[in-house]
C-alpha cells in the first residue's frame, strides 16, 4: 500500500471497527469468504496487521483452532477428524513464529478443544497458555477415548478453576472421574454432558461453587456426586437422558446422606423429576431460592410424581423462600383440575418471594386471573398444549398465544413482563425437548 491509500489516514480505532465487521460472527461454523480477506489484509501493512491481530475473535470464548478452519473454508466432506485436527496444530505450527499474533491469542482465558493433540499444541505453541486458561471445554472430541488423556495434561493448568466435558450423544467412552479430581484441583465450575461410562469417584473433590451433571446412568451412585465440596456448592445440576425415551425408569441420584449435606446449595435443578425425588426435597434443611425441574407423563405407580407428592413439594420449608420456579409437566400427567390445584399452591405459598415463574401445564380463562395474588412476581413465561387449554382465539381469528398473554397481562394489570406460547398438539412431542431448554 502506498502513503497515499486512504485507509493509511483513517484512525487505528475506525480501522479497528472496520475490521470487526470483517470478521465471521463468532457463532457460526459454516465457512466465511470473510476469513481469507482478514488473513490477506493482515499480510498487506504493518498498520493493517496490527488491526488484525487486536480482532476479539482471537480472545473470544468460542473462538477454537476448528472453528478458523470451518471459516477458511479447509473443512471438506466428507469429514475428516484427523485431517482437520491435523491442519488446526499445523495452523499454530506456522504461525508460531508470528509473535504479536500468539501473544494476543495467548490473552485468552477461555479454550475450547476436541482432541488431546490440539490441547497438547496449544501448550507448546501460545506463549503462556498453561498460566492464562482458566477454562477448558472438552466438547465431542474426534477420539472421545482421548478425553482421560486430557484430563491428565490439565494438571499443568495451575489456574483452571472451570472445565466443560462435552461428549457426543452415542458415546460409550470410560470416563475417569479420579482423574478430575486429582488432576483439577482448583475447579469451582464442573460441568459433564451425555456421561454414559465411567469408573473412580468425585467425592474427594473439594471446593465446587457450580455442578452440572446429564447422564444416562438409571442407578444412583454416591460417586458421581462431589460430597467434600458440600459446604461449598450453590448450584447442582442432574439430569438424565436415554437415546430410548419409552424405556425410561426413573430414579433418583440423590439420597438421605447426601442431599442435607449440601448445605450451601441455593440452585437446584432435578429433570425428570421422581417421586423419591419428591421425598428426598420434603424431607431436607436446605433453602432454595431457584429451583428447576420438570415431570415426564408416567404411569407408573412405583415411580410416578403424583398430584399430592407434588403439592407437597410446593409447600415443603425446601421451596420456602424460592425467588425463581421453573416447572414444566408434560402433557397428560395431569388433569385440568390439577393444573388449577397446581397454580393455586403456588399462589398460596409463594405469593411473597416468587419473581421468576415459568410454568409448563394447562391453564384456564376461568381461574388464571388468580395469579396476580403473586405480588413479587416480575417475569411470566407460560407453556401450554393446545388440548390443555381453555382458552380459544377470540372472534377475530387472533393468535391463541397472544390472546393468552393479553389475557394473563391483564390480570397483573401489566405490571408483569409475560410471555405465553401455545403448543400444537401435532407438535407437542417434537418441541417438548427444546421447552426442557429453559430449565
Amino acid at each position: 500500500m502506498t502513503p497515499e491509500c486512504y485507509l493509511l489516514r483513517l484512525p487505528p480505532e475506525v480501522l479497528f471497527i472496520i475490521m470487526e465487521n470483517v470478521a465471521p460472527p463468532i457463532g457460526s461454523l459454516s465457512s466465511s469468504n470473510d476469513m481469507p480477506t482478514v488473513f490477506a489484509l493482515r499480510q498487506t501493512c504493518r498498520l493493517l496487521r496490527t488491526c488484525v491481530d487486536s480482532l476479539t475473535l482471537w480472545i473470544h470464548d468460542k473462538f477454537s483452532v476448528e472453528r478458523l478452519l470451518h471459516w477458511l473454508g479447509m473443512v471438506e466432506l466428507p469429514f475428516d477428524a484427523v485431517r482437520v485436527r491435523d491442519r488446526g496444530i499445523r495452523f499454530l505450527e506456522i504461525y508460531s513464529g508470528d509473535q504479536d499474533l500468539m501473544r494476543r491469542i495467548g490473552e485468552r482465558n477461555s479454550w475450547e478443544f476436541r482432541s488431546v493433540v490440539a490441547l497438547e499444541a496449544a501448550s507448546i505453541y501460545v506463549p503462556s497458555f498453561a498460566e492464562h486458561v482458566n477454562a477448558i471445554s472438552l466438547t465431542e472430541f474426534y477420539d472421545p477415548a482421548d478425553v482421560n488423556l486430557a484430563i491428565h495434561r490439565l494438571s499443568k493448568c495451575a489456574n483452571l478453576v472451570d472445565l466443560e466435558i462435552i461428549f457426543d450423544a452415542w458415546n460409550v467412552t470410560v470416563l475417569s472421574l479420579d482423574l478430575i479430581a486429582d488432576c483439577c484441583l482448583g475447579l469451582k465450575r464442573l460441568k459433564i454432558w451425555f456421561l454414559s461410562e465411567w469408573k473412580g469417584s468425585l467425592k474427594t473433590l473439594r471446593n465446587l461453587k457450580s455442578y452440572e451433571l446429564v447422564t444416562s446412568d438409571k442407578e444412583h451412585e454416591d460417586d458421581l456426586l462431589p460430597v467434600a465440596s458440600a459446604d461449598s456448592l450453590e448450584y447442582l445440576n442432574l439430569s438424565w437422558w436415554s437415546l430410548d425415551n419409552d424405556a425410561v425408569v426413573l430414579t433418583s441420584r440423590l439420597t438421605n446422606a447426601t442431599l442435607p449435606a449440601f448445605t450451601a446449595l441455593t440452585t437446584l435443578r432435578i429433570e425428570p423429576l421422581c417421586n423419591s425425588d419428591c421425598r428426598l426435597l420434603i424431607d431436607s434443611n436446605i433453602r432454595l431460592s431457584t429451583f428447576h425441574t420438570s415431570i415426564k407423563k408416567d404411569d407408573i405407580e412405583e415411580t410416578r410424581v403424583s398430584y399430592s407428592l407434588l403439592d407437597d413439594i410446593l409447600t415443603c420449608a425446601c421451596l420456602s423462600k424460592v425467588r425463581r420456579l421453573t416447572l414444566l409437566i408434560e402433557r397428560g400427567h395431569f388433569g385440568a383440575d390439577d393444573h388449577r390445584f397446581i397454580v393455586e399452591t403456588i399462589i398460596r405459598r409463594m405469593d411473597r418471594t416468587v419473581e421468576e415463574l415459568t410454568l409448563g401445564l394447562g391453564i384456564s380463562v376461568g381461574w388464571c386471573y388468580q395469579l396476580r395474588y403473586l405480588r413479587s412476581l416480575r417475569s411470566l413465561y407460560w407453556i401450554a398444549a393446545e388440548s390443555e387449554l381453555t382458552v380459544t382465539a377470540g372472534t377475530d381469528g387472533g393468535d391463541v398465544s397472544q390472546e393468552l398473554a393479553v389475557i394473563l397481562r391483564r390480570a397483573f394489570e401489566h405490571r408483569v413482563l409475560v410471555t405465553a406460547q401455545v403448543i400444537p398438539d401435532e407438535d407437542y412431542a417434537e418441541l417438548w425437548s427444546e421447552y426442557l431448554s429453559l430449565l
